[in-house]
């Protein structure tokens, strides 16, 4: 299938699945172990006592919480292996966050099968100790150009889904919304066959803005935040797709003044990630930014996109606003639900795959 027919097949999947429910598009075939997303939160670790468990900071340990509706499918069983040897507790909770099992384990490989009420699972690992969690009876990944490299994303509040961010304060979505597994940039790697490598996503942000300094932190898009794109291995980004530069423009930035600063901000990526192909994101429709204010900025973005030789993923005329505001969005004015995320995920992987990305 040439990339063209594929894209237009993922758009009308989208659709058609925005429409009946928020179901993902699914390779034929199950049976495949693959790496499963799991929040991170550093610093900390939990204890389990009976049927009571609770946090406790801890800078030389960080917590792992695989959820399963953060995955595209369900695992029959998590594997993962234990390095150290030192003994901790992993446990799993059910929908009301109640413990289905608890086990101590110490150094090792290990697997638990993911039983129907098992909502997620935590683990705890010593801040020297690389985790990775596996699932077995997955749905395969889709064979695509792109099959196997990893996705970094620099983004604001669109993107910015708690324990896969730098800051869980600075996060719009959680699983209180819905699972990552429907955000745009998991829908796009999911359909493109890529692997999440780093989501860098502060709500509030943009190129320039907030100009008011975070202690303590870069938030701001042309600061050392996009520089901060490796996964916690240190492996770096094949792809990176930015969709930043709306807030800059709701806060009346001039034009002229965005558009340097992305040149900069863009100067600095290339230089951090020689290797990786950058691409810029226009935004999508919605009820805060009127048509023609929409289109300025997006002109603007696509302007910068040619001027730096960058890949452009146009967002505009997705379809986010073809029926009703409070369908696709949360608040009917800015931020997609889980069907706009999937729908501007599904455009964002047709964008790609047809513009030849990966071959």
């Amino acid at each position: 299938m040439d990339r063209k027919r594929f894209g237009g097949l993922l758009m009308l999947t989208a659709a058609l699945l925005c429409t009946a429910g928020c179901s993902l598009l699914e390779p034929e075939g199950t049976g495949v172990e693959r790496e499963l997303l799991c929040q991170f939160r550093a610093g900390s670790r939990y204890a389990v006592s009976g049927n009571q468990y609770w946090e406790e900071k801890d800078p030389g340990w960080n917590t792992y919480w695989m959820v399963v509706s953060d995955q595209h499918s369900r695992p029959e069983e998590v594997r993962f292996t234990f390095t150290e040897d030192v003994e901790r507790e992993v446990f799993a909770l059910d929908k009301d966050y109640q413990i289905v099992w608890n086990r101590t384990f110490g150094s090792g490989k290990h697997s638990m099968p993911v039983q129907e009420s098992v909502m997620g699972i935590m683990f705890s690992a010593p801040d020297s100790e690389p985790f990775h969690a596996f699932g077995t009876g997955m749905h395969p990944q889709l064979e695509t150009p792109l099959t196997g490299r990893r996705l970094s994303v620099l983004g604001d509040s669109v993107s910015a889904f708690s324990g896969f961010i730098p800051w869980d304060d600075l996060a719009y979505y959680s699983n209180m919304n819905f699972g990552a597994a429907s955000m745009w940039w998991a829908v796009l790697a999911e359909h493109t066959g890529m692997e999440i490598c780093r989501v860098n996503a502060v709500s509030g942000s943009g190129v320039i803005v907030p100009e008011e300094p975070s202690p303590g932190r870069s938030v701001t898009g042309n600061s050392d935040r996009c520089r901060d794109l490796s996964s916690r291995d240190g492996e770096e980004p094949d792809e990176i797709v930015i969709l930043l530069g709306g807030n800059d423009y709701l806060n009346q930035i001039p034009p002229e003044q965005i558009k340097q600063s992305y040149l900069s901000m863009l100067a600095k990526i290339r230089k951090e990630y020689p290797d990786a192909r950058i691409h810029i994101c226009t935004y999508f429709e919605s009820r805060t930014l009127p048509p023609e204010l929409l289109e300025e900025l997006n002109g603007l973005l696509r302007s910068i996109a040619e001027e730096a030789g960058a890949g452009l993923i146009d967002l505009a005329g997705c379809g986010i606003l073809s029926g009703a505001p409070e369908a696709y969005l949360i608040d009917g004015a800015l931020h997609p639900n889980e069907r706009g995320q999937i729908l501007i995920g599904a455009r964002a992987a047709q964008q790609l795959l047809e513009s030849g990305a990966g071959a």
